[in-house]
């Protein structure tokens, strides 16, 4: 029984031992590629190998047949097929597939010979880069309760390197105090839904291919606990149209007294005007009637001695003696 562990460890010793030992080793980095349809695919490696020795050649095959071989410092490929270019380097090989189709699809082997005679290999895995299908959304409609934590998660059947995010009422969420997005964007949880979450939402799916998106809403038409929201804004939008109408009609008011005012204002000063006139010119009127200058409406008999009289308010006031005397020394000058 003892002897069973043993055997093993010392398996793992001489695998270990041979792989590190191996005179040609190759770093591929990727080894699954997607492709799609009309486009081109490069397969890469590198590889080290002994000091003194050097690769003479790398042969590509896909599935099991050979598809190209191609040398150091050579662009001759042995048996390539049209729309290949494979390139030999000292530490490094590619193969670049162009125009690709949906058949060019599968498992391609790449094997290094050294000059030596050294032999190593190594396996790509290329598929077809798929477009987004129809999502859907799933969630437990039965228990969507106010106050609780729910979660959303967007599907797909089919899609090459998908890239998710959610939206609520065409605006993206993410991360915060009561929204979480995980599993890469596929699940979305809202922490203690209330009213204000109540809305449009959109699960967006898109890759290098298409896009495509679901949507999904959480109304009142389905919950009644959304209603409460919408009562709330209703009243909020109630008492804010009443302070506006109430300022708009205090306004008008003090506008209205104010152009009262002005007009009382000028019919003051007009009426003020009118009086200063009428002083001016009734003054020197009333002297003239006392003085009988001026006939009444009204005419008496004695009409023709009013006339006399007026004619005599044309009169000069009589001569003195003074300006007799003054006449005459100015005859006699």
């Amino acid at each position: 029984m003892s002897d069973g562990p043993s055997c093993f460890w010392l398996l793992l010793v001489l695998l270990f031992l041979t792989r590190a030992l191996t005179p040609i080793k190759i770093k591929s980095g990727l080894t699954e590629f997607y492709v799609i349809p009309g486009h081109n695919l490069t397969l890469f490696a590198n590889f080290t190998v002994e000091p003194e020795d050097t690769i003479y050649s790398g042969t590509w095959r896909k599935d099991v047949r050979e598809i190209a071989e191609c040398q150091k410092n050579s662009s001759w490929i042995a048996g390539a097929q049209e729309g290949l270019d494979c390139v030999l380097q000292n530490s490094n090989i590619s193969l670049t597939l162009g125009n690709v189709f949906p058949n060019d699809v599968g498992t391609y082997t790449l094997e290094l010979v050294s000059d030596e005679g050294e032999t190593e290999n190594v396996q790509f895995a290329v598929k077809l880069y798929e477009s987004i299908s129809t999502p859907s959304v799933k969630w437990n409609e039965t228990e969507f309760n106010k106050g609780g934590n729910h979660t959303f998660i967007c599907k797909i059947e089919n899609g090459t390197n998908p890239q998710f995010h959610w939206e609520k009422d065409d605006e993206t969420l993410t991360n915060d105090s009561r929204h979480s997005i995980s599993e890469s964007g596929i699940v979305l949880m809202i922490i203690a839904i209330n009213e204000s979450d109540c809305g449009s939402y959109k699960c967006v799916i898109k890759n290098d291919i298409n896009q495509k998106e679901v949507q999904f809403n959480i109304s009142i038409e389905n919950y009644k606990w959304c209603q409460e929201g919408k009562n709330h804004e209703g009243k909020i939008y109630t008492i804010l149209g009443l302070v506006f109408v109430s300022l708009g009609v205090i306004i008008w008011i003090v506008w209205m007294i104010n152009k009262w005012r002005n007009r009382q204002d000028n019919n003051r000063r007009q009426l003020t005007d009118a009086t200063q006139d009428n002083n001016v010119n009734v003054l020197p009127l009333l002297e003239m009637e006392q003085k009988g200058c001026i006939d009444r409406p009204d005419k008496t008999e004695n009409e023709d001695e009013s006339s006399e009289l007026n004619a005599g308010c044309n009169d000069k006031p009589d001569k003195t003696e003074n300006e007799d005397e003054s006449s005459e020394l100015n005859a006699e000058h």
